[in-house]
């Protein structure tokens, strides 16, 4: 018996971050938003019989078009996840978002990722870093956004007359005698340390004890073995956290199960 499947899309402004699962085995892919999507959604559906639904968040408008087109192409009935659903989602569930209206789906998943009963920090790292807090009553108190490391690269080529590939290592030392792995540094360790000021700073805020910490997002792979070694907190890693919150938005009750 063939089992159905589901393609979890999350659409940033840089990437797309694609899950196929049917909740006991999942694949996970990336594409450059508004890329050629053929190539990336072949190679992700080949030989897959299976009956196939799509769910979408999006923060990128022309990423999404191109996206349900390609969708569309292979008969792939396709979810978008909206402000309305969010709302709906976050009354049934008691989440307080006062800005659900302009809140991005993305940041909307992570907010609904988990179950958790205590205060919470998700640190999304993209073309944005973003640091979400939201306590053990589901109020959401509000994020700080900075540059993503990526975005702290592109401005140093942007501004100064320094040249280079844009490349990060997330084997980088700390100190280097070369100009890339001096620029990557900075990226990297100046990333993981502002963002271990900010949680210090939220944490004296509001007093919270225990908190869980997440991490999250295309860029994190670079950030997190720097991470526990500056923190008194442990950070719980999961690449999938906005996929399982999207699966969530959809009440799936398996979401948990996204590996």
């Amino acid at each position: 018996m063939t089992k159905n499947k589901y393609l979890f899309c999350d659409i940033g402004n840089s990437y797309i971050d694609f899950v196929l699962t049917d909740f006991a085995r999942s694949i996970r892919t990336r594409a450059k938003t508004g890329s050629v999507l053929d190539m990336t959604l072949d190679e992700l559906l080949q030989n897959d019989e299976g009956h196939i639904n799509a769910y979408i968040s999006s923060v990128n408008a022309v990423g999404l078009k191109m996206l349900r087109d390609a969708l569309d192409k292979r008969k792939v009935p396709t979810e978008c996840l909206n402000q309305n659903e969010m709302k709906a989602f976050a009354n049934k569930n008691e989440y307080q978002i006062s800005n659900i209206d302009i809140l991005g789906q993305d940041l909307f998943c992570d907010l609904i990722a988990t179950k958790d009963k205590t205060f919470r920090i998700i640190v999304d790292i993209g073309t944005a870093t973003k640091i979400l807090v939201i306590t053990e009553e589901n109020l959401f108190l509000g994020g700080s956004i900075l540059p993503g490391p990526y975005a702290f690269l592109k401005a140093i080529y942007n501004d100064t007359d320094i040249k280079g590939e844009g490349i990060l290592q997330s084997d980088t030392p700390l100190l280097s005698l070369k100009t890339e792995e001096c620029l990557s540094s900075g990226a990297i360790f100046g990333t993981a340390g502002a963002i271990i000021n900010i949680i210090k700073l939220i944490l004296q805020k509001y007093k919270a004890k225990k908190p869980f910490i997440y991490l999250t997002g295309g860029g994190s792979i670079l950030i997190k073995g720097k991470l526990n070694g500056l923190s008194d907190n442990d950070f719980i890693y999961d690449q999938n956290l906005t996929i399982k919150g999207l699966a969530r938005a959809f009440e799936f009750e398996k979401y948990q199960q996204i590996n």
